[in-house]
């Protein structure tokens, strides 16, 4: 019996003791969460009738799809897509950046005439998405291609390294002749996934 007692009171002791030292290290982690959620794009969209939207998108809060960097394809090129989706007012705005570049990646890229990884040059599009919020079918997508960005800076690669990416981006996107888009102080400084690419 007094045996039995004895066993008891040490059991408990001991869970007592792992359960303090468990929630000890738990309190000394770093909130990953936390920090993934200063992760964004950011840019202001400027439409040719005058409206303006000011597109903030963080990856952790608004629960999408992180960037990503595909590569090397056979010409050891690489793909960086940047990917974000946000409700603003009464619309559901998504913007899709894409740059061709080396491994390295850090530097400057216009829009280029050359398609994939051709000896003419890196490409950077950026594609703009505004749908009406409950009617899917209401659907505007903008192109950079579709206009001569020939003015236009491109993107900026500041830094790059194997899961963090920070850069700038401005440029025009054209639904129809008439209905644009002018992409104004664009920002990104995200984590990213790596993937492969086969072309």
């Amino acid at each position: 019996m007094m045996n039995n007692r004895i066993f008891n009171l040490l059991t408990v002791g001991l869970l007592s003791v792992f359960l303090f030292i468990s929630c000890g290290k738990d309190g000394d982690k770093p909130d990953t969460d936390e920090s993934d959620a200063d992760a964004e794009i950011t840019a202001v969209f400027q439409f040719s009738d005058g409206e303006s939207v000011d597109f903030a998108f963080t990856h952790k809060k608004d629960d999408i799809i992180k960037p990503y960097v595909y590569g090397p394809n056979g010409n050891d090129h690489y793909k960086l897509w940047l990917r974000g989706e946000k409700e603003i007012g009464d619309n559901i705005y998504t913007i899709n950046l894409y740059v061709t570049m080396p491994e390295e990646g850090v530097g400057e890229y216009p829009f280029g005439r050359a398609w994939q990884w051709h000896d003419k040059g890196f490409v950077t599009e950026i594609h703009i998405g505004v749908t009406e919020k409950g009617n899917p079918l209401n659907l505007k997508q903008y192109f950079s291609s579709d206009v001569d960005n020939t003015d236009s800076k491109g993107v900026t690669i500041s830094s790059l390294t194997d899961n963090h990416i920070k850069g700038t981006f401005s440029g025009i996107a054209a639904y129809i002749e008439s209905d644009i888009i002018t992409i104004t102080d664009g920002e990104f400084d995200t984590i990213i996934n790596r993937g492969d690419w086969e072309d």
